[in-house]
This record gives C-alpha cells, sequence and structure tokens, in this order.
C-alpha cells in the first residue's frame, strides 16, 4: 500500500522524489490515514428520488453503467453479494 500510495503522490500529487524521500513509512501512512480514512461521509443529491434533477447525475450514472457492464463482460465478478 505504501509504495501504490507513495507513486500516486508523485504522479498525480506532484510531490518530487527529493521531498518524498525524507518520509518514513509510518508517516506515509499516517498522511493517507488522514487523506483517505479520516473523512466524514455527507450523503449527496443521488440518494433520493430528485437525483435526476441533479446536474452531475447525468454524466456519473450512466458511466457507470456502462463500467459495470464492461466489468461484467470481460472479467465478472464472483459473486454479487456485496
Amino acid at each position: 500500500f505504501v509504495h501504490k500510495f507513495t507513486a500516486q503522490l508523485k504522479g498525480f500529487g506532484g510531490v518530487p522524489d527529493d521531498v518524498m524521500g525524507n518520509f518514513t513509512e509510518a508517516a506515509i501512512m499516517d498522511m493517507a490515514d488522514k487523506l483517505l480514512c479520516g473523512k466524514q461521509l455527507y450523503p449527496g443529491d443521488h440518494l433520493e428520488a430528485a437525483s435526476p434533477v441533479e446536474a452531475s447525475f447525468w454524466p456519473i450514472h450512466p458511466t457507470l453503467d456502462r463500467l459495470y457492464q464492461y466489468k461484467a463482460l470481460v472479467d465478472p465478478f464472483h459473486g454479487a453479494a456485496w
């Protein structure tokens, strides 16, 4: 996990290699915990019956349907009990 998270910080976060070399594995795990796990979930407008009125619904919903269909055709899930 630490390796992948560090690669993400370097690639997408734009953190230079010389800066990343200053962090210990424990410090990187602490950053990941604060960035990814320490957040509160806020349910948005997509959880109610009026969700098609929300502008962000239309780009997200059909895209996720297509991605799910592609996954089901190429490499199906082993079970649907999520």
